[in-house]
């Protein structure tokens, strides 16, 4: 839950983020090299590192388990969106300011509307990474299924400790069949 739930926030940010950052949508080109440096940074730390810096912070909870997968999911994901928006040609956004339409509409009625799948199907492959990101980060912060693996690893019961294996990953190919299965019906 705490994958999804980061992921699904992350993704709402990323939007945000994408849209103002994108060459072909941005507002302002500082504000777009902005944007580029801070996703830069978000995405390149490593979920460990993440984990680390806010354990010492909020120490072991959900919330810090949420806030790591969050933050590399704001980067990941902003970087992402703003590659696929800049993918999207410019002759339908140069259209529609011909006809005088304002920003909000060349962003509502041009871009989003002709990149939503490829946008989807980044916020699935991030939730992928992430459900088997949360296994290091449970183990990290002391929650969800990680900490339950740790704590039978460590009280030396293997056979429940296998059990929390084999259940990752049924989970992981179970959302890996969901994930293919719905991008199939948006495409």
């Amino acid at each position: 839950m705490v994958a999804v739930s980061s992921t699904t926030v992350a993704a709402g940010g990323a939007l945000f983020l994408a849209i103002l950052g994108a060459k072909n949508t941005a507002l302002n080109r500082n504000a777009s090299w902005i944007i580029r440096g801070f996703a830069s940074l978000l995405r390149n730390i490593p979920i460990v590192g993440w984990a680390m810096i806010l354990l010492f912070s909020f120490k072991q909870n959900d919330f810090t388990g949420f806030l790591a997968l969050f933050f590399l999911s704001l980067g990941f994901l902003t970087r992402a969106f703003m590659e696929t928006i800049e993918d999207f040609g410019s002759e339908k956004i140069q259209a529609l300011q011909a006809t005088g339409a304002n920003y909000l509409q060349v962003v509502f009625q041009a871009v989003l509307p002709e990149v939503a799948t490829a946008l989807i199907s980044w916020i699935l492959y991030m939730i992928e990474n992430n459900i088997r990101d949360a296994t290091l980060v449970g183990l990290l912060t002391g929650t969800g299924i990680g900490f339950l693996f740790d704590l039978y690893f460590k009280s030396l019961r293997y056979g429940a400790a296998g059990l929390v294996v084999t259940a990752i990953i049924i989970l992981v190919v179970a959302i890996e069949l969901v994930s293919n299965y719905i991008e199939r019906c948006i495409q």
